[in-house]
């Protein structure tokens, strides 16, 4: 009966979310659309740096963390911040760890390259914010969003404003 008891608690705190698509390909930025959610993206990821495709994994990598930081203006508290990263530490666990540990000085050269970053920014600051309405895979319950997320006056205004600072965009 304890047993029974933990096992119950245990699946009560485990988050529901819906189903999303699996992405099983190394997707280009240009592939990358507004209603993909990190999850999505985060299968891509482990995709492209596990094929070495570091140049994909890259870009990939920086729309996953502006999604991400759109979706925690959004999500009251840490929890949601947590079960997305809990997520893409398990969308990882297949990646060899020097492969992750070569993507990740890949990521910090690429950061340094004016003409990368120009190009990510320019991509984000015209397709704008995710298009999805509820970040579901932040969200202990998605059925009620309303009781998790704070209300968006202006989309573009936080999202231009992610971008700049999250991949400091030069001028």
């Amino acid at each position: 009966m304890k047993r029974l008891m933990i096992l119950l608690a245990a699946a009560m705190m485990v988050p529901v979310t819906p189903a999303l698509a699996k992405v099983d390909t190394c997707l280009k930025l240009e592939a990358v659309t507004p209603a993909m959610m990190p999850p999505e993206l985060y299968n891509a990821l482990a995709v492209c740096i596990d094929q070495m495709n570091l140049e994909n994994a890259a870009t990939v990598y920086a729309q996953s963390i502006l999604f991400v930081a759109f979706d925690n203006e959004r999500v009251r508290g840490l929890e949601g911040a947590r079960r997305a990263d809990a997520i893409m530490v398990d969308a990882m666990v297949p990646v060899a760890q020097e492969k992750l540990a070569k993507f990740r000085d890949f990521y910090a050269q690429r950061l340094r390259e004016v003409a990368w970053v120009k190009r990510v920014c320019a991509y984000n600051l015209k397709n704008g914010p995710p298009s999805y309405d509820v970040p579901s895979y932040m969200l202990l319950d998605p059925s009620k969003p309303e009781a998790e997320m704070e209300k968006i006056i202006s989309k573009k205004w936080i999202w231009d404003s992610i971008v700049q600072r999250k991949l400091n965009c030069p001028a």
